[in-house]
């Protein structure tokens, strides 16, 4: 053959090469769906990057006795720096060859949008395939490379493609595919088509991993499983991810596990801590003195208990709203519903965790449920997004609420957030558009609809999901225009005022019932419905299935009726007159020209 033609012949296949590479990705983009998990696969790069202040750090053991130390932090939002180690030998080898730390840089400029997936640059300075004669790392990691993540066909199931180049002396191109499944938050399942160019270099690399708290998991893998020419590799790799210890603020704080209660609480919690104490005492040593100490505390906590929450203010009844162990819309569905079908994803864009529903049994009769669901571990509420649903959250809810009126199943929802989330993606997806649609078909479905506010009920976030024709708000719950906070940084310039603004904004249960914008009030145990999560369910439970008996007696047309008056009525005021005629104010005619 000619030397020419044989040139031909080359570069033809080279560029097919890179055109399989860049169509992989092509392919992938057209039908991912934008959500990646928070952890990488064997050898596919995701497009996920840590938040600001957080950090993790893996060792990944090789079977020929390497070794691969890597940390990165999240320096900001989008952008994670940080360094590897490789050291050869190091297992099972009396010289250990210990290389130069080398960068690590991943910045993801895109989060996602439709069905496009989440896009991330990033560079890993071990390159590809170590040569030692060359002093070159040609194997350990991806080199410069572009990565797309995204959430497909399942919740959990993510899919993560894209391009590298690990050399730049030439122009090839390498393509890498990878699916990993997240079960419950506990075991991951991966899979890998890496090395995509030719035949003889891809690889297929398979493994599975344990979360053994929320913030450690160990890995096994086995990379290059199917080569005839070559052995496949074992790799453990050990994980540690978490967030570097930082100033708190109060919102995070109140959600944290390890939060015990608040300051107007303390004399409360004193006597609670004390007879503790001499419970432990009575059990180990059996006296008639302790045991008299003991009854005399029991009674004066109950008068102390009294005494605190009796006449508790605005902002007390703002704060036990926001305590973390108060019961979430995940446990009032355990346990006051049954047979619940939880569905995910608005068939648009992704499933929004902050936003939980599907139906569901209420004493029997067939409802659909939805409500905002936060989390309680600091992992989880990151997930959940603190409560604070995206615009895929609302049409995942009216979706399901269309489902409802189609089959002509009641509506429950339950309401407890701070707000919609007011990112910018969020935006750019229509926030207000989703809040403003449900609201709209919530007016309209000809089904009963019955809502509870049952810890925060924050701005348009709540709104969305409160359209209803009987409202209910649990004692210590608040359903407001603004947070206190926000309104005390709006009006006062100072968000410390916040009380003042809890207390001037009329956003408890009592307010809103005397305002009308309430139906009624759920009552709970003394000290908020945390101190006894079964009684407060069991409350909700029953003033839902008794307004439900009520609401199902009106038709179709009755029903949508009521709802218009009620909401029509609200924000109407009646004034006593002074007996003096009102100043009439009379436009200045303009003189004719």
């Amino acid at each position: 053959m000619p030397i020419d033609s044989a040139r031909g012949c080359g570069k033809i296949k080279h560029q097919m090469r890179n055109t399989l590479s860049l169509g992989v990705l092509f392919f992938w983009v057209s039908f991912a769906r934008a959500g990646a998990p928070v952890m990488e696969l064997i050898d596919v790069p995701t497009a996920e990057v840590l938040d600001r202040y957080g950090f993790d750090s893996s060792f990944r053991f090789y079977s020929d006795g390497g070794m691969l130390a890597k940390t990165h932090f999240g320096v900001f939002p989008r952008l994670n720096v940080g360094f590897g180690l490789d050291v050869d030998g190091f297992v099972g080898n009396d010289a250990i060859d210990l290389h130069k730390p080398t960068l690590n840089v991943r910045f993801r400029f895109f989060d996602g949008q439709r069905n496009l997936p989440a896009l991330a640059l990033g560079y890993d300075g071990q390159g590809y395939f170590f040569n030692k004669e060359t002093d070159k790392y040609d194997q350990r990691e991806k080199g410069l490379f572009l990565a797309g993540s995204g959430e497909i066909i399942v919740p959990d199931l993510s899919l993560h493609a894209g391009i590298n180049v690990y050399d730049f002396t030439d122009d090839h191109l390498y393509g890498f595919m990878g699916l990993r499944y997240l079960y419950h938050d506990l075991v991951s399942f991966n899979a890998e088509w890496d090395n995509i160019r030719v035949g003889r270099e891809s690889r297929l690399n398979a493994g599975f991993g344990w979360w053994i708290t929320p913030s450690f998991s160990v890995e096994f893998a086995g990379r290059d499983l199917v080569a005839a020419s070559r052995e496949p590799e074992r790799i453990v790799r050990l994980v540690h991810r978490r967030f570097l210890k930082r100033r708190m603020t109060t919102a995070l704080a109140e959600h944290t596990t390890s939060f015990i209660g608040f300051d107007f609480e303390k004399p409360v919690l004193d006597l609670e801590e004390q007879i503790r104490v001499l419970e432990k005492t009575v059990l180990d040593t059996p006296g008639e003195g302790v045991a008299q100490e003991l009854s005399d505390l029991r009674l004066r906590l109950e008068d102390v208990r009294r005494e605190t929450y009796a006449q508790l203010l605005p902002w007390h009844r703002v704060q036990l709203a926001r305590h973390p162990r108060r019961p979430y819309t995940m446990d009032f569905i355990e346990r006051a519903f049954t047979g619940f079908i939880e569905m995910h994803g608005d068939r648009h864009f992704a499933d929004d965790k902050a936003i939980v529903g599907g139906p569901a049994y209420l004493d029997g009769r067939p409802v659909v449920v939805i409500g905002h669901q936060k989390g309680r571990s600091l992992q989880d509420s990151m997930a959940r997004n603190f409560g604070m649903p995206h615009p895929e959250g609302y049409r995942k809810a009216l979706r399901l609420m269309r489902m409802a009126a189609k089959f002509g199943a009641p509506i429950i929802t339950f309401i407890d957030t701070a707000g919609a989330y007011p990112g910018i993606g969020a935006e750019e997806r229509g926030q207000a558009t989703a809040i403003a649609e449900n609201m709209r078909e919530m007016s309209q479905f000809n089904v009963p609809i019955l809502c509870c506010v049952i810890g925060e009920g924050g701005s348009g976030g709540a709104l969305a999901l409160g359209v209803a024709d009987r409202i209910l708000m649990m004692e210590n719950a608040y359903y407001s225009v603004i947070s206190p906070e926000g309104c005390a940084s709006i009006l006062y310039h100072d968000a410390a005022k916040a009380p003042e603004a809890a207390r001037a904004l009329k956003i408890t249960a009592t307010d809103l019932k005397q305002l009308g914008v309430i139906d009624e009030i759920v009552p709970e145990p003394l000290g908020g419905a945390h101190r006894d999560v079964d009684v407060s369910i069991a409350s909700v439970k029953e003033a839902l299935v008794r307004h439900l008996a009520e609401v199902r007696l009106l038709p179709p047309a009755g029903l949508l009726q009521k709802r218009y008056e009620k909401f029509r009525a609200i924000g109407r005021f009646s004034t006593i007159g002074t007996g003096k005629s009102p100043v009439v104010r009379k436009k200045k005619n303009k003189p004719a020209e």
